[in-house]
């Protein structure tokens, strides 16, 4: 997130995060449902043990939920270093990893910094930003996606990037580059 409004972005990305409603996926007052097994549990675990002892900032999050089934906390990380697994790894559970950048040719670069990834996607307002990402700079993934959340989403309930991110900024979120897509692949069993 540019940082002259990483503080309002990051604030409301954890207010939105703590109001989610975990439960069962067929009731419909749910916003976030389980994880897939307890490996996925011990993961989070995992990643969250090594984000806290990497220095990140945890503003959300980070435990597991005492009831029954998978349930983890939506996690919300800030300032968070290059070398932690959470910056290096998909996570495919609810921890999200929220840096900061002053310039679009640093964004870009931690954008292409991995070998693996299927998606990027960029939030601004300005065509311009979005056609110097999509056209001069480039990212390196299977698919850029430019002010849009729901590749593969369906569900409306879920809140979109513009409802939290409202400034006249740009906002660049990818799980890497497209150098090995031996790394995962949309709608993959694990």
């Amino acid at each position: 997130v540019q940082r002259d409004h990483y503080d309002r972005f990051l604030g409301t990305f954890v207010a939105a995060a703590n109001a989610l409603k975990l439960g069962d996926g067929l009731d419909p007052d749910t916003t976030m449902g389980p994880l897939a097994n307890g490996r996925r549990m011990t993961a989070m675990e995992d990643f969250v043990a090594d984000a806290d002892a990497s220095g990140a900032k945890r503003h959300a999050g980070g435990h597991r939920l005492n009831r029954p089934g998978y349930f983890f906390q939506p996690t919300v990380y800030g300032e968070v270093p290059k070398a932690a697994r959470i910056m290096n790894e998909e996570v495919f559970g609810p921890i999200a990893a929220i840096n900061s950048f002053d310039h679009l040719d640093e964004a870009l670069e931690e954008a292409n910094r991995l070998d693996y990834g299927l998606a990027a996607y960029c939030f601004t307002r300005s065509t311009k930003t979005a056609d110097q990402v999509r056209v001069a700079r480039g990212v390196s993934s299977k698919s850029s996606i430019y002010n849009a959340v729901r590749l593969a989403e369906s569900d409306p309930r879920h809140v979109t990037a513009f409802e939290l991110f409202d400034a006249d900024s740009m906002l660049l979120n990818t799980p890497g580059g497209v150098a090995d897509l031996r790394h995962g692949t949309m709608l993959a069993h694990e």
